[in-house]
């Protein structure tokens, strides 16, 4: 599976890779792209499948003081994810073969971060571009 993270905070529109480590947990990576919600819904679809290969699974696992994700931070023009987080609305983008699958999230608090709400998942077969970023958009809707 390959893995992407969404996150809207206003009209600033961050998506990073996501990665699974050797110990079984997922971590921020890059590349980290930052655009706004007024791109046209192809534009982000195109961003959302150039980033998907840079996705990994089984990679190093990272001493606790390399799991901050400075990169992410920087490029949303925050210091911590307590910010990045507060008044911001995310999605899970997850690829397994033909099939993406988005699944928004609760905001449960800045300190606690999002809880997927995996009853609100839903998922496209070998969508094109524009379907992609329609339905990132649309996964925004649902997610709290």
């Amino acid at each position: 599976m390959r893995a992407l993270t969404a996150y809207l905070r206003a009209e600033q529109l961050v998506i990073h890779t996501s990665s699974s480590t050797e110990a079984g947990f997922w971590v921020a990576c890059n590349p980290v792209i930052v655009t706004t919600i007024d791109e046209a819904p192809e534009v982000i679809g195109h961003i959302a499948k150039y980033m998907l290969p840079y996705s990994r699974t089984n990679i190093r696992t990272p001493p606790p003081n390399e799991m901050n994700a400075t990169s992410v931070l920087k490029a949303a023009g925050v210091k911590t994810w307590a910010s990045l987080s507060k008044n911001a609305l995310c999605v899970s983008i997850e690829e397994n073969g033909a099939q993406i699958t988005f699944v928004p999230a609760r905001n449960v608090s800045a300190r606690l971060g999002f809880e997927e709400l995996t009853e609100k998942a839903f998922s496209l077969l070998s969508p094109s571009a524009q379907a992609l970023g329609k339905a990132l958009l649309d996964a925004f809707d649902l997610a709290e």
